[in-house]
């Protein structure tokens, strides 16, 4: 009797056991299955606000490419109208500008002229893009038409149309609009795409359309259609995520999937497969070590061994979701772009390490503060997220620093929904444009150079002929003829003839040197040595007025130069240093070798610092603040540099220092 007793108490304890044991294990089962589909959603999050910003920055990357090609029709136009005979240089021009083709058309259609020499004489080929800019001008509609391809947010390869008229017809211009293929394997959707397909825990990553499969994180079978998928067609009609249990390739995952519309691309789907075989796997072992405790049940003894090895496990599966957890943040921290976000508080929980670096701002000390106190001028649009959560922000600011500097940024800032379609924060991608702005404007102002020294040569050429005329004339009036009277103002008439002919001839001098690219003799110079005698011309007038000229020149630094020429450079850059400060101050020259192998000069001066608004126009010919001065000067040193191959340009912020890299 007592061992029956017993024996059902056991075996009522055990079922009780089993029964609470298979309950914690479903309700365990659930929970994880829940955990990986609240990670999923913040997963889809992160790539849907990627895509977005992609979208946005390809924009207006491609907005200024068309602008670009605006820019060169109405250049080539004004040069064709100013001189006929460029159009037997027209494929000169196409490689210049690395266009496909440049055509002279007739109102007729005829081709006049082309860069493609076969098809002058011939009718223009019929085209609609080509066609319709040529159409907007034949009709006297416009000057200038462009048509330019739809954007995408995929690699592909398409024509830009320019049309422009000229006194000799309109000049048609054809340019190949490259989407930036390269900026996109590194930080559009596609890269995005392939980095959540690489992590273990993820099946697969793919945009989908009506069309078919447009992304994938890797080759995969074909998938059903969106229109024959219920499931997806109710996606495709919300903005929500949603998720479900699908069977994919012979294994079952929890798909998480969320529309994704865009006015440059076809409505879509992103999908995002969670892999259930950990999960499947756990739940498997768990089953199976339930049906080994309820052989072992009358073994009570084990009972805490089975405990301990239960417990162990769940902190194993802990530990993967939370690695999973983590693999969005791991993304955020990786991204070619800074990424701040606030929560709907208003407190910043994400400033990536390029945002600690274009904002020189520790995450440690910002973390958990208010936005509005360390951005207090909203420069990220993150406070209007809060305000105006319908509208995305998106566009260029300039961002000025403390130490004077400042910085070009193409910011892109959304909001961020919970499930209940509340506000839950904001995000923003700031990516910097500073060095590539820089770029620009060097090589624009290098290609006004250019054309202005091309211009120089020839008008030089033209006015020195009948300057030299005149001063023969002004040489036989004195050698030959004598006034009846007034005899000292004769001579002083001449006397004023001959000192204007040689003004005319020192400015045409400067104005030629602005023509004389390439025309240099360069050999290998010790820096320290030449710029010594270069100052030592200035020495009597430093000495004079008590300024300093101080040298911070890397031993043995050695670069190929024409001596003369930059002569002229670190001539003119000291003079103007000693123009601009006042007695008792200082100039310094230092120089290096920097990482890329290049020899960076840079002059400084103590002076009055350069006005913000005459910063840019310092190197355009002409300009100049002395009454005396040509505006020559700094225009023939930035040509004398590009000539040598190298850059010159005035560096933000103070003390005045113009640096020089050869």
């Amino acid at each position: 009797m007592r061992r029956r007793i017993v024996l059902t108490l056991t075996v009522l304890v055990g079922v009780i056991i089993l029964i609470l044991a298979y309950s914690g294990i479903q309700s365990s089962r659930d929970n994880m299955l829940q955990l990986i589909a609240q990670n999923g959603e913040s997963m889809m999050q992160a790539l849907v606000t990627s895509a977005g910003n992609n979208l946005a920055a390809s924009a207006i990357v491609e907005e200024s490419s068309a602008q670009r090609l605006v820019e060169i029709g109405n250049l080539l136009g004004r040069l064709l109208d100013s001189n006929p005979q460029l159009v037997d240089t027209l494929e000169y021009w196409e490689r210049r500008y690395q266009l496909a083709r440049i055509d002279l058309i007739a109102a007729d259609s005829l081709v006049v002229a082309s860069s493609w020499s076969e098809y002058v004489g011939k009718t223009i080929e019929f085209s609609p893009e080509r066609m319709a800019v040529l159409d907007s001008v034949f009709s006297n509609r416009k000057t200038t038409a462009i048509s330019v391809p739809r954007p995408s947010a995929l690699p592909q390869d398409n024509l830009a149309y320019l049309a422009t008229a000229t006194r000799r017809g309109i000049l048609l211009l054809e340019a190949p609009v490259r989407k930036l293929t390269d900026f996109q394997e590194s930080l559009g959707i596609g890269y995005v795409i392939r980095q959540l397909g690489g992590q273990d825990a993820i099946s697969y990553a793919i945009l989908q359309t009506d069309s078919g499969i447009v992304l994938a994180s890797r080759a995969i079978s074909p998938v059903i259609a969106i229109q024959d998928d219920p499931f997806l067609v109710s996606a495709l009609g919300h903005e929500q995520t949603v998720n479900r249990l699908y069977e994919f390739e012979d294994e079952q995952v929890l798909e998480v999937v969320r529309s994704f519309k865009s006015d440059v691309m076809p409505s879509g789907l992103f999908r995002i497969g969670m892999s259930l075989n950990v999960y499947h796997q756990l739940y498997i072992d768990s089953l199976k070590q339930l049906g080994i405790l309820s052989l072992v049940l009358f073994a009570l003894g084990i009972v805490g061994a089975y405990a301990t090895t239960s417990i162990k496990k769940l902190q194993v599966t802990e530990g993967s979701l939370e690695q999973l957890k983590s693999m969005t943040d791991e993304i955020v921290q990786s991204l070619e772009a800074a990424v701040v976000a606030t929560d709907k508080s208003g407190r910043l929980i994400i400033f990536n390490p390029l945002a600690e670096r274009i904002f020189a701002r520790s995450s440690r000390a910002v973390l958990g503060t208010q936005y509005d106190d360390v951005f207090t001028d909203d420069e990220l649009s993150l406070k209007r997220t809060r305000i105006q959560p319908a509208q995305v922000f998106r566009g260029e600011v300039v961002l000025n620093l403390p130490d004077s500097q400042r910085l070009h940024l193409l910011i892109s800032t959304s909001p961020l929904f919970d499930r209940a379609g509340s506000v839950n924060g904001g995000v923003s991608l700031v990516y910097d444009l500073t060095e590539m702005k820089r770029l620009e404007a060097n090589a624009r102002a290098a290609e006004r150079l250019s054309e202005l020294g091309t211009l120089a040569a020839g008008v030089a050429h033209e006015i020195r002929n009948p300057l030299n005329s005149i001063a023969i004339a002004a040489q036989r009036l004195q050698l030959e003829f004598a006034p009846a009277g007034n005899a000292d103002e004769y001579r002083a008439f001449l006397q004023t003839i001959r000192e204007e002919i040689e003004r005319l001839n020192a400015i045409i001098k400067d104005f030629l040197a602005l023509a004389r690219g390439g025309q240099l003799t360069k050999v290998l110079v010790e820096l320290k040595p030449y710029l010594n005698e270069i100052v030592s011309l200035a020495r009597l007038e430093t000495d004079k007025r008590g300024v300093a000229i101080n040298f911070d020149i890397e031993s043995g630094l050695a670069a190929e130069i024409d001596k003369n020429e930059m002569k002229k450079v670190f001539v003119n850059l000291i003079q103007n240093a000693l123009q601009a400060i006042a007695d008792d101050g200082d100039i310094t020259i230092k120089a290096h070798k920097v990482p890329s192998g290049h020899v960076q000069i840079d002059i400084q001066n103590s002076g009055t610092p350069i006005p913000l608004e005459d910063r840019n126009r310092i190197f355009q010919p002409y300009f100049t603040t002395r009454p005396d001065g040509t505006g020559l000067g700094l225009a023939i040193c930035r040509r004398i540099i590009a000539d040598h191959g190298g850059t010159m340009e005035l560096l933000e912020g103070e003390p005045t220092t113009f640096r020089i890299v050869l």
